[in-house]
């Protein structure tokens, strides 16, 4: 993840938590960081402004090396 940039960072998507539904884009105003346990890449729910380009919230800022 460290070695992302950050146009990488904002083509990620992010799975549903309901089944059967398409891979949700990036949008700005929330944390880019994936969210979850196992196999399951959901984006995190907190506000971003921190890391890299302001993209994670401190949790993941610091937790991914950003």
């Amino acid at each position: 993840m460290r070695d992302e940039t950050i146009e990488q960072i904002k083509e990620r998507k992010y799975e549903c938590f309901i089944e059967d539904h398409e891979p949700k884009p990036w949008t700005p105003g929330q944390c880019a960081g994936y969210a979850g346990r196992g196999v399951h890449l959901m984006r995190c729910k907190r506000k971003d402004g921190h890391g890299l380009g302001g993209l994670f919230c401190s949790q993941h800022a610091k937790t991914n090396g950003y």
